[in-house]
């Protein structure tokens, strides 16, 4: 009995200790199903964020638009700063370069996570150069091992607590 005491503490603990994480997969688009299903697509340096309980919300200078009509600067929301994180949340740097793919949600602001095609941009004086966003990996990682370790406790506890009987 106390080993399922154990186990049923160490899982509230790590549920209540660690983040919320929502795992997501992002269905694989072509180069031109990402442009036609964005409103807006600019490559642009973010220059402001702001994070409250529910969202992000960024600022970012346009340096080039691709697609869609707005101005000098450019404003969207992210879910990023809500409690829950998922795997398709982007992880933006204040200065950063990014070529965003933004689309409008369900209130009508503009919007964009990896599924749509966002990358961070590395400067270059030969042109563009897109990096690996490796951030959300790096969570679906780190939430994969962590069940991992979990489920080997869980198995090497009742294995213990059968072989005591």
């Amino acid at each position: 009995m106390k080993v399922i005491q154990l186990f049923i503490t160490s899982m509230l603990c790590l549920f209540t200790l660690a983040p919320h994480l929502s795992l997501a997969s992002c269905v694989p688009l072509t180069d031109e199903e990402k442009l036609d299903n964005a409103e807006v697509v600019v490559e642009a340096v973010i220059t402001q964020i702001d994070v409250d309980a529910r969202t992000t919300t960024l600022t970012a200078t346009v340096e080039k638009t691709i697609k869609g009509d707005v101005n000098e600067t450019v404003t969207f929301v992210t879910s990023s700063g809500s409690t829950v994180v998922t795997s398709v949340d982007v992880s933006f740097e204040e200065g950063a370069r990014y070529k965003l793919f933004l689309y409008r949600d369900s209130e009508g602001q503009l919007t964009t996570n990896t599924c749509t095609g966002t990358v961070a941009l590395a400067a270059s004086t030969e042109g563009t150069r897109t990096i690996e966003n490796s951030d959300n990996k790096n969570i679906t990682v780190v939430a994969i091992l962590i069940g991992v370790v979990v489920f080997a406790a869980a198995a090497v506890l009742i294995k213990r607590f059968r072989s005591t009987r």
